[in-house]
Parts: structure tokens; sequence; C-alpha cells
């Protein structure tokens, strides 16, 4: 594989991964959205961390998380929210999710310097500044097989969301 067959394809992977995650986080959204307007109610009843979110919508993922627990749990027809092997446990669902939120932003926020390929495995080198202390620079290798695993991962939550919105909607209906 020449160098530009490599480098364009971290840059087809990587770009798969960001959008796939933005479609994602759309469908989290209309989900958390239209939940919040149809149950009014159980909206006013979700606190996080002393946040009352029928003040202010979540906006971080943190909130967003606890907020879909908390519909999950409080609103009857989400209870039926199922995958292939059957009832989702949304606990798991959510420490899944937020596991692929933090490699998105290794991969979204790290500063990449270099395209490597290395043993047949394709790696982008990102540098990151920490948020908390200490003070150092991190540096990191990113499989991009790693990346293309993600966004396969990411049709599960995104059809998990999208079934969760369609309950709702359909419960309104009836």
């Amino acid at each position: 594989m020449a160098q530009e067959d490599f480098t364009a394809k971290a840059h087809r992977v990587v770009g798969e991964f960001i959008l796939s995650m933005a479609k994602t986080e759309f469908a989290m959204d209309k989900f958390l959205w239209t939940t919040s307007n149809l149950f009014p109610d159980h909206l006013e009843t979700a606190d996080y961390n002393g946040h009352k979110f029928a003040q202010k919508p979540a906006t971080s993922i943190n909130g967003k998380i606890a907020l879909i627990k908390h519909f999950h749990q409080s609103i009857d027809v989400l209870q039926s929210l199922e995958d292939k092997n059957g009832l989702i446990d949304v606990d798991q669902w959510m420490i899944d999710f937020k596991g692929i939120w933090d490699f998105r932003n290794q991969v979204a926020h790290g500063n990449v310097d270099a395209i490597i390929r290395k043993d047949g495995k394709i790696f982008l080198r990102a540098h990151k500044y920490p948020i908390r202390k200490p003070w150092k620079m991190s540096s990191y290798l990113i499989d991009v097989n790693n990346i293309a695993l993600a966004t396969s991962e990411l049709i599960y939550h995104r059809s998990g969301f999208r079934q969760a919105t369609e309950l709702v909607t359909q419960s309104m209906k009836e």
C-alpha cells in the first residue's frame, strides 16, 4: 500500500466515524427532545448533581446519560426497549456509549501529527493537552481499525435511540 493509499484510508475511516457519531448524537438528542416534550412531568423530576433539566436541557454527555437513564426508569413504555438479545440493559448501554464518546474525544480532539503504518496496521499519532493536573501533554496512537469498529458499533447505539424515540412517540398515539 503506497503512502497516499494508507493516508487516504485513515482519512476515510476517521471521516466516516465522525459522521456516524454526529448522526448518533442527533438520534440521542432527538430522543431526549421528543421525550422531554411528550413527558414534561418526567423531565421536571429529573435531577443530575443538583441540575434540574426542566430549567435547562442537558448539554454535557454525562447529563444526557443521566436523563436517558431517568427516562428509562420512569417511563413504562421504555421498559420494552430491546435489541436482538432481548431487553436492553440501559446501564450497560450507556456505559458502552460513553466509552465510544470518550474514544471520539481522543480522535476528534487529539492533534494528529502523523499517520503511521506499522506491522500491517495504520495508526494515528496524536497529542493532547490535559484538562486537569498534572499539566503534561499526552501522546498516543489510535489504531484505525478501532475507529472502524467504533463506527460499526454506533449503528447499534443509533438504532437504540431511534427505537426509544419511536416507543415514546407511539405511546402518545395510543
